[in-house]
């Protein structure tokens, strides 16, 4: 079966299954699964007259939202919203709503809501149908010191049906990957000053100090981030990677060191739809991200993920990782960063448990050389 009618039946199957438990309920797909196209189907499908209301998380999300609504109208020769009215908000607006009834509404990377300020939303106001969208559902984290999400999850938008980043690759629903983590030796000097760091923060755990440990978690972290032996490597490794590479990090100074395709939270949004614009034409053929393209932003094709600097946040691998979306039977690239002697080993342990080793081709190599090597292996 190809891949199409692979994903297409997925989608069917998470569709009809959402149906089957009363319109009500939460859609786990991994990301470039196609979730997009289960909630056009629920508006096509919502009676006349409905009003539907689509939540997501950022502004920028609305003008993708209107693109893909255009884009399947196109593909069925129909209009979905013919006779209805949609309305868009974001989670930092909705939440005031009072009183509201909706007939649809649609939660975008519903985790996102699940917080004591946005969960207020699903307290003050009434649907017939709800459906909830995520690729991370996070159920494990902490909303409250007696709440975890998954508690809301059964409260709000219980989960109808899940298809994992694994049961994606497994099932042939999303790209092949090839990844590769390069490990970069810290300096003397920036051990030296990591290691005071590390004490600062110690000090502040012994002293039971909640403003000296979050200021020395932070200073540390941003140490990390930015570390010349960091830099050193991902230019390298830039240079290595072949077609067009999409680069994520968590130091905008870093990144802007990189390239100046930044898109950026920082930016004006009219200049990071450009940017997007030109790395999905081909214009450019390296884009970084700072704060923005990890959850709900579509793109076009392109080859390679470097992945600068993270945490130990899984559920943003998953959303980054799903950015190189499937284009026929082409694999994907992907090289992490991972410096020697520091947090960012716990941090890469953590943020890489939720993919199966035995889906994922996941390569260590021991020098640049042995990247070049295996990397043009693996491509030919």
């Amino acid at each position: 079966m190809s891949f199409d009618k692979l994903r297409d039946k997925v989608q069917q199957t998470a569709y009809r299954t959402w149906v089957a438990k009363g319109k009500l309920g939460t859609v786990v797909l991994s990301t470039g699964s196609g979730k997009m196209r289960i909630a056009l189907r629920a508006m096509h499908d919502a009676k006349p007259g409905s009003k539907i209301l689509f939540l997501a998380e950022q502004t920028v999300r609305k003008v993708d939202l209107y693109a893909e609504i255009e884009e399947y109208n196109t593909l069925i020769d129909a209009d979905i919203l013919e006779g209805k009215q949609l309305r868009f908000l974001t989670y930092q607006s909705a939440y005031k709503m009072r009183g509201q009834y909706l007939d649809l509404v649609i939660a975008d990377e519903i985790h996102s809501s699940l917080t004591p300020q946005y969960s207020k939303f699903y307290e003050n106001n009434w649907w017939d149908n709800l459906m909830g969208l995520t690729a991370t559902p996070e159920l494990r984290k902490q909303v409250t010191h007696l709440l975890t999400k998954s508690a809301l999850y059964k409260k709000y938008a219980p989960i109808v049906y899940k298809y994992t980043i694994n049961d994606a690759a497994l099932m042939g629903t999303s790209r092949k990957l090839h990844i590769y983590v390069l490990d970069y030796e810290v300096t003397p000097k920036e051990l030296a000053t990591y290691t005071t760091l590390t004490a600062d923060l110690a000090k502040g755990i012994r002293r039971r100090e909640s403003w000296r440990i979050n200021k020395a978690m932070n200073a540390r972290t941003r140490f990390i981030y930015n570390l010349d032996s960091r830099q050193q490597l991902a230019k390298q490794a830039l240079d290595i990677l072949e077609g067009k590479t999409l680069i994520f990090g968590n130091s905008l100074d870093r990144l802007r060191d990189l390239t100046s395709n930044v898109v950026s939270s920082k930016n004006h949004p009219y200049k990071n739809e450009m940017l997007r614009k030109e790395f999905d034409e081909g214009i450019i053929d390296t884009l970084a991200s700072f704060k923005v393209l990890q959850q709900g932003a579509n793109l076009g094709s392109f080859d390679n993920i470097l992945l600068h600097s993270y945490y130990s946040d899984s559920g943003k691998l998953v959303q980054r990782l799903g950015r190189l979306r499937k284009q026929g039977e082409e694999k994907g690239y992907v090289a992490i960063l991972r410096g020697s002697a520091t947090k960012e080993h716990d941090w890469f342990k953590k943020m890489v448990a939720i993919l199966d080793p035995n889906i994922y081709d996941i390569k260590y190599p021991k020098s640049i050389e042995d990247f070049i090597q295996t990397y043009q292996s693996d491509r030919s």
